[in-house]
């Protein structure tokens, strides 16, 4: 989110524990949270200063030592004084959602993030459970459906394994037999453990499975688009098998749309099944997920975060145009972009 990795840049304190300031956290090192002083807390030495250069080291038990700082803190009858802050980045929060109502970046087709707000909307935060393949619906996912309970959103990271999330709702499901448990897979992640569609129809499992279908490896799909002038390799999927007959053949309910009209209906029938359903919902293959940071940037250099300050549009520094990337951000006097 682009508000989170403002807030980092802007910030004046950073107490990292256990973090190992990877790429993805860190983007261009030499620009990362000028402003800040930085105390890292590692139980391996070998950690602290790998990457980002500490200002204060800890090495030790993170619970041991935060434990120390809290105490100490208390000694000192010390207060923190946050609320200028946290009212700061509550107002990037609404400046920079993941979603607005009126998404869509191909008119007619259906968008992600609608579809799964939607979901979410229909889920019962209190008795159910989300997991995912790894891909660009592992990024919608995270980003549309709302979750306020440990233990109801089942991913496997930064790790990267595809085929972790169909395995974990059934695991999820035969754990829980009263949640609703949903996995959400990309069509290449599913087909790492698809086999697994006889392994809850034997155990008599009703979890459901979304495919959000654009035939395609979509992260590394989207990455070859807007960095390697659309070199696909290895990464396009168009003799895909059809999922419906895949799960007919396994005795599985399903169903395929296409159409944005269709998404309601079609989430309604598949939560109040009371056998294993797959719904195949068919996306663009260009369709990418933002906002993103590109390869070798700082992190507070976002492309395509939305911007309800302009409208609700795309805006990024890159100047891509076409459909499916960001919009050119247009000017616009008196906005503090």
């Amino acid at each position: 989110s682009k508000y989170a990795n403002m807030a980092v840049t802007e910030s004046d304190l950073i107490i990292a524990c256990g973090a190992r300031f990877s790429d993805r956290v860190t983007g261009k090192v030499s620009e990362f949270a000028p402003h800040a002083k930085i105390i890292h807390i590692d139980i391996d030495p070998a950690e602290i200063g790998k990457i980002v250069n500490p200002d204060v080291p800890i090495v030790g038990d993170v619970k041991v030592v935060l434990a120390a700082v809290n105490e100490r803190l208390e000694k000192m009858d010390a207060r923190p004084v946050a609320e200028a802050w946290r009212d700061e980045v509550f107002s990037w929060r609404e400046r920079w959602p993941f979603y607005t109502p009126d998404f869509a970046d191909y008119e007619g087709k259906i968008a992600p993030e609608v579809l799964l707000e939607t979901l979410s909307d229909k889920l019962d935060p209190h008795a159910s459970i989300v997991t995912t393949e790894v891909g660009q619906h592992q990024m919608w996912a995270l980003q549309n459906i709302h979750r306020e309970h440990a233990r109801t959103f089942l991913s496997s990271g930064g790790l990267g394994t595809m085929g972790f999330g169909f395995p974990a709702a059934i695991g999820a499901k035969i754990g829980c037999p009263d949640e609703q448990v949903v996995c959400i897979a990309g069509d290449g992640s599913f087909q790492m453990n698809s086999q697994e569609m006889a392994t809850a129809k034997i155990n008599n499992v009703p979890v459901k499975v979304l495919i959000i279908d654009n035939r395609a490896l979509g992260m590394v799909h989207q990455w070859q688009h807007l960095f390697y002038n659309d070199r696909f390799s290895f990464t396009e999927l168009a003799d895909n098998p059809d999922f419906v007959k895949l799960a007919d053949a396994y005795g599985w309910r399903a169903r395929r749309i296409e159409r944005p009209d269709e998404i309601d209906a079609a989430l309604d029938e598949m939560l109040a099944s009371d056998e294993p359903y797959l719904l195949d919902v068919m996306i663009p293959a260009q369709q990418t997920v933002y906002p993103m940071v590109a390869p070798g940037a700082p992190i507070d250099d976002i492309i395509g975060a939305l911007d309800v300050t302009l409208g609700g549009v795309r805006v990024s520094e890159k100047g891509f145009g076409e459909a499916g990337r960001p919009r050119v951000k247009p000017s616009h006097e008196g906005v503090d972009e």
